[in-house]
């Protein structure tokens, strides 16, 4: 008997990725069988908030619906607008020209901030303090810095 499975489950060419800025990203996998010429005749990708919610298959973002089609690469995701930040669930069920079926494991991607508005933060670093610097700062000045035009820079001999 053919053993049939799906594996290496990859969105915009990487393993359950993190910070994907595109919207509608590209999935692809892998058919595998011990059978001779064996190839996909169909797919079906669901795509959900969650774990839990792609185990019950109801509220999924997405759901392509089997696609009776044998491409497996870069099949653009078309379910519900993604926001930035959010993390999806997906796994998709093949058959194969013979009949047979495999689900693949789950796996996942996560969109980055792709809204400016989502972008906040603060400057990281050490306050300014001011000209001239301190003497216990200026031994870490490279040497080319001190020279004779420029005094403040230097520390006397």
């Amino acid at each position: 008997m053919a053993s049939l499975s799906v594996a290496a489950l990859r969105c915009e060419y990487r393993e359950n990725p993190l910070g994907i800025d595109v919207s509608r990203s590209r999935l692809s996998w892998q058919l595998r069988s011990n059978r001779r010429g064996a190839r996909q005749a169909a797919y079906r990708i669901i795509v959900a908030a969650s774990e839990a919610t792609l185990a019950e298959g109801a509220g999924l973002l997405w759901d392509s619906g089997r696609v009776e089609s044998d491409p497996s690469v870069h099949i653009a995701y078309a379910g519900a607008a993604l926001m930035s930040g959010q993390r999806v669930y997906w796994k998709v069920t093949v058959w194969d020209d013979a009949g047979g079926q495999a689900e693949s494991a789950v796996a996942y991607w996560e969109i980055d901030l792709l809204e400016c508005a989502a972008w906040q933060g603060q400057w990281i670093g050490a306050p300014f303090v001011g000209w001239p610097l301190p003497d216990s700062l200026r031994y870490l000045l490279p040497v080319p810095m001190c020279s004779s035009a420029s005094p403040i820079l230097c520390s006397p001999a």
